[in-house]
C-alpha cells in the first residue's frame, strides 16, 4: 500500500512518503535554452511573449533624459502594485485606511544599478498615460533597494473617493537606464464602490424571484456605510421573460470607463432573442455618485445567436488585460453548439471612455474540440500571474472527456498589449482524474498568497476522488506551472461532499 502524508500549513507544504522525485531539469534560468525560463524545476517559455509590457521598457530618450551615454542597466521591470488595483477604502482607523493610502511599490532589482528613482503622479491620464512625461510629478525620491512606501498619498474625499496614480521606475549608477513602463494604482478606491463614498457596496442576485414576469429574476444593491450594508435599492431586468433567470450571473467589474466609480454587470441568460429560446443577453451598469442606476447602460447581444447558448451564463471581471486603464470582463456562452454540440465559447470585451464595448476583443475556444466539453463554464479573472502586467483569464472546460469521462480542465489565456491571446497559454488537468470530477467547476483568481508579488490561481474539482478538492497553482515569472503547487482535500475526507464546488 502506498503511504502518503499530507502537510497543509500556511506556506502551504505537501510533503509525501512516496520516492523521492527525479532531479528537476533546471534550477536558474541559465540552465534552460532560449528564451525558456525555469519554472519549478522545469524549462518553460514564457506565457506571452507577444505585448509584454514588462520586458520591453521605453527607448531610453522616453520621458526624462537618461543621459546622454546611457550605461547598459535594464530598465526595473515592475512588480506591485498589479496594474489598476484598488488599494482599498480611505475610511477607517489607521490600521485600515493608512495602508489604503501608502501602498508598496515594487519591482525587480537590476544587476549593476546603485539605487532606483521612482515617480508618483496624478496627472497622467487614461487612455494615453503610457507616453506621460511626469513633469507634475507629486512624489520623485531616490532609494537603494527595489521597493518603496511613501507618506500617506493625496486623495479626493467627494465621490468618487480616492485617486489614480502613475508611477514609473529607473535604475542608475554612474548614469540610469530608461524609465520602465508606466503603470497605474487606483489609491483609496475598492473594485465594489458603486457610489463613490469610499465603502464597498453589495450587489446580490435573486433570479427566480419575480421581476415583472414568473422567475423573470431581479438584483438588489445594498449600499455600503460606516455600520455595514445599509440602504438597498432594486435593478429589475431590461426584459422580463418567464424563466428569463436575471440575477444568476452577477458582477462587480472594476471600473470599466475610468471615472472612478466601480461599474457591474448582469445576466439574463435564458432570454429569447428573435424567436430562439434560452440565447441570453448581458447589462452593464455604471456606477455614479448616486450608485447603480436602475436601467443598463449598455446591453451585450450574444455574438452568435443560437438556441441553448446559454450567454451569461458565467461572466467576470478580468481587471485591465490590455493595460490602457479600463477595467474589461468575460462572458460565457457554455453550451453555444458553434459548429458542433455544446462546444462552448467564451467571449473578451474590453472597457473603454465611453464604457464596454459590445463587440468581443477575443472569442475564446477550446484547443481540440470534441463532444460537449461545454467550454466557457466557469469564467474568472486570474490576476496577473506572471508579473507582465496585463491581467489573465481562466476559463474551464467543465465536461471535457480526458482519461475520464467528465473529467474536466481548465485553460489559462495571457493578456498582452492587444488584449488576450485566443491560444491558451496553459491548460490545466487533474493530475489523479477521476470520472464526472469536472475539474474547473469552481475557478478563482486568488490575489498574491504567498508574497512573491505574482498573482496566484485556485481550481475546483468538485468530485475529485470522490470528494472534491481544490489544486493550487503559483504564479511566477513565467506563469504557473500545469503541475498543481498544492492539492487540498476535504479536511475531513467526507464522500460526496464536492469540496471546490464555488471558490
Amino acid at each position: 500500500m502506498r503511504c502518503r502524508l499530507l502537510l497543509l500549513t500556511l506556506a502551504g507544504t505537501l510533503a509525501s512518503c512516496a520516492p523521492a522525485p527525479a532531479p528537476p531539469d533546471c534550477t536558474l534560468d541559465d540552465d534552460c535554452p532560449g528564451a525558456e525560463r525555469c519554472v519549478e524545476g522545469a524549462c518553460r517559455l514564457p506565457m506571452s511573449d507577444a505585448g509584454s509590457d514588462a520586458r520591453t521598457p521605453p527607448p531610453p530618450d522616453a520621458g526624462l533624459d537618461a543621459g546622454p551615454d546611457a550605461p547598459d542597466l535594464t530598465a526595473p521591470i515592475l512588480r506591485r502594485p498589479f496594474n489598476g488595483e484598488a488599494t482599498g477604502s480611505i475610511h477607517g482607523s489607521v490600521v485600515t485606511a493608512e495602508p489604503a493610502l501608502t501602498p508598496r511599490f515594487a519591482w525587480d532589482a537590476v544587476v549593476g544599478a546603485e539605487r532606483y528613482e521612482i515617480q508618483l503622479s496624478s496627472e497622467c491620464v487614461t487612455p494615453g498615460f503610457s507616453a506621460c512625461a511626469f513633469e507634475a510629478a507629486e512624489v520623485s525620491e531616490t532609494v537603494t533597494e527595489p521597493r518603496f512606501r511613501p507618506g500617506i498619498l493625496p486623495v479626493d474625499t467627494t465621490p468618487p473617493v480616492g485617486r489614480r496614480y502613475y508611477w514609473r521606475v529607473r535604475a542608475c549608477a554612474s548614469e540610469c537606464s530608461a524609465w520602465s513602463v508606466v503603470r497605474y494604482v487606483d489609491v483609496g478606491r475598492q473594485p465594489t464602490d458603486f457610489d463613490g463614498d469610499g465603502y464597498g457596496d453589495m450587489l446580490v442576485g435573486a433570479y427566480l424571484a419575480g421581476g415583472g414576469a414568473m422567475r423573470a429574476g431581479r438584483a438588489h444593491v445594498f449600499a455600503g456605510s460606516p455600520t455595514g450594508p445599509g440602504a438597498m435599492s432594486q435593478i429589475l431586468p431590461p426584459v422580463a421573460e418567464v424563466e428569463g433567470r436575471f440575477g444568476l450571473a452577477i458582477a462587480a467589474l472594476g471600473d470599466i470607463d475610468a471615472d472612478g466609480f466601480a461599474d457591474a454587470a448582469i445576466s439574463t441568460y435564458q432570454l429569447d432573442v428573435d424567436g430562439e429560446a434560452n440565447v441570453g443577453e448581458v447589462y452593464v451598469f455604471h456606477g455614479s455618485a448616486s450608485g447603480l442606476g436602475g436601467a443598463p447602460s449598455a446591453t451585450i447581444a450574444c455574438p452568435v445567436i443560437e438556441a441553448g447558448a446559454n450567454f451569461g451564463r458565467s461572466l467576470a471581471p478580468l481587471g485591465d488585460v490590455n493595460g490602457d486603464g479600463f477595467a474589461d470582463l468575460i462572458v460565457g456562452a457554455h453550451t453555444l453548439d458553434g459548429g458542433g454540440n455544446n462546444l462552448g465559447r467564451a467571449f473578451v470585451y474590453h472597457g473603454g471612455a465611453s464604457g464596454v464595448g459590445l463587440t468581443p476583443a477575443a472569442t475564446l475556444r477550446g484547443p481540440d474540440e470534441q463532444d460537449n466539453p461545454q467550454f466557457g463554464f466557469p469564467v474568472a479573472g486570474a490576476g496577473d500571474v506572471d508579473g507582465d502586467g496585463f491581467m489573465d483569464v481562466l476559463v474551464g472546460e467543465r465536461a471535457w472527456d480526458g482519461t475520464e469521462t467528465n473529467e474536466g480542465r481548465t485553460h489559462l489565456f495571457a493578456g498582452g498589449r492587444t488584449g488576450v491571446s485566443e491560444r491558451p497559454a496553459r491548460t490545466f488537468v487533474d493530475p489523479s482524474p477521476a470520472e464526472s470530477a469536472e475539474l474547473s467547476w469552481g475557478l478563482a483568481g486568488l490575489g498574491d498568497v504567498n508574497g512573491d508579488d505574482f498573482a496566484d490561481l485556485a481550481v475546483g474539482a468538485r468530485r475529485g476522488a470522490g470528494q472534491g478538492r481544490v489544486l493550487i497553482f503559483h504564479g511566477g515569472p513565467s506563469g504557473p506551472a500545469t503541475t498543481p503547487s498544492l492539492e487540498i482535500p476535504h479536511p475531513e475526507g467526507q464522500p460526496d461532499s464536492e469540496m471546490g464546488f464555488s471558490v
